[in-house]
């Protein structure tokens, strides 16, 4: 039973090429980097993430003691 058409490897026939070792690197360096900008996207993100926590958190803050004053005004008059 064939196991199908085996495609003949030509790995030797690149590493005469004078330009795999220029393209290699800058590939190399793009990645690097590309992994850079992810990174510091990401931090800056979970950066906004943050403020917008503690934003909203202040004005949880601010309500609840608003709520409390209110109260506090109403049943001094009554």
């Amino acid at each position: 039973m064939s196991e199908g058409i085996e495609l003949p490897e030509h790995h030797d026939a690149h590493s005469d090429d004078p330009l795999v070792l220029p393209v290699s690197l800058t590939i190399s360096i793009l990645a690097v980097l590309v992994a850079i900008v992810t990174l510091l996207g990401h931090r800056a993100h979970t950066e906004e993430l943050s403020r917008e926590t503690q934003a909203a958190s202040r004005w949880t803050q601010y309500q609840a003691k608003s709520i409390r004053q209110h109260e506090a005004e109403t049943l001094q008059t009554l």
